[in-house]
């Protein structure tokens, strides 16, 4: 199928993948595009299906072996651009090509990180909506998906957002971002913790984030003046009240527990607002 012109739909389409790499259909109905999934099945339709492919999609054929009750849609498509698109944005000036995300080579997306990715995704539509309407500007986000280096010549290849922490350790964020607020640029790294291993998520903010944070190995990566702070994100309600109680009670967080910051993925909105501290204070991101 050739296609001649864009509609606005469809091009509006190509941008939204261009600003967040992978996207579903309910995370398209969410940025506004359309609101009913039979109208961006049929905008997509052609992208999919022209002789030189504008989008193409990972495709999940089974559903989720859930550990609970609480997931049981069928996993939908992720789809992605291809090398067609990023031509038609940059020669119609739409975007510059830093600006454009997509996959390099032929793109892969685990199925034990459908969830993890999908709700970091959720987090960043959610960190741009809040921005617009609030008239504050991203300076970079970055996310562990995003490679940098190569593995066929140089053996090299790592996620952008690893921070090394000692010469033998380090961690990788699930994003960090820096933010201008009207007051002063913020550094975040935000960690994504979905399923129910609590234990997990406590060993990686204890080891691994606690210590970077008194190393000050993301300021100091980031060529930031200041301490950043740890935005914890959970898929269950349950999960995250278990993770604060038990931080409340270890005496290493004691001081630097204005540090870490805790929401549910239900409640990402307002983005920038009514976070939770170890106490369980309500708190703002900055």
């Amino acid at each position: 199928m050739k296609i001649e012109v864009l509609t606005e739909k469809q091009t509006n389409i190509l941008l939204a993948l261009a600003q967040y790499k992978f996207l579903t259909i309910s995370q398209f109905k969410t940025l506004g595009i359309d609101r009913h999934d039979s109208n961006l099945r049929k905008a997509l339709k052609p992208l999919l299906e022209s002789k030189t492919k504008f989008v193409d999609r990972i495709m999940f054929s089974m559903y989720p072996k859930s550990q609970d009750l609480m997931r049981k849609n069928k996993l939908e498509y992720v789809y992605y651009l291809k090398p067609r698109a990023k031509t038609i944005l940059l020669e119609n000036q739409l975007l510059s090509d830093q600006d454009i995300r997509m996959p390099i080579g032929k793109s892969t997306f685990a199925y034990k990180d459908y969830y993890h990715r999908k709700i970091t995704i959720n987090c960043h539509i959610a960190l741009c909506g809040a921005a617009k309407r609030e008239s504050f500007s991203i300076c970079f986000c970055e996310f562990y998906y995003d490679k940098i280096g190569n593995n066929r010549r140089d053996k090299n290849l790592r996620a952008k957002t690893r921070i090394n922490i000692s010469r033998s350790e380090y961690l990788i964020a699930d994003a960090v971002f820096m933010i201008q607020t009207p007051k002063q640029k913020e550094l975040y790294c935000l960690e994504v913790q979905n399923g129910k291993d609590t234990k997990l998520i406590v060993q990686k903010l204890k080891f691994q984030y606690l210590r970077a944070l008194n190393l000050g190995s993301p300021s100091e990566k980031y060529k930031f003046e200041r301490s950043n702070r740890v935005l914890v994100i959970f898929e269950f309600e349950s999960m995250m009240r278990a993770t604060m109680e038990r931080l409340k009670m270890d005496t290493a967080f004691k001081y630097m527990h204005r540090h870490f910051l805790f929401k549910t993925v239900d409640n990402l909105q307002p983005f920038f607002h009514n976070w939770k501290l170890i106490n369980d204070e309500s708190e703002m991101m900055f």
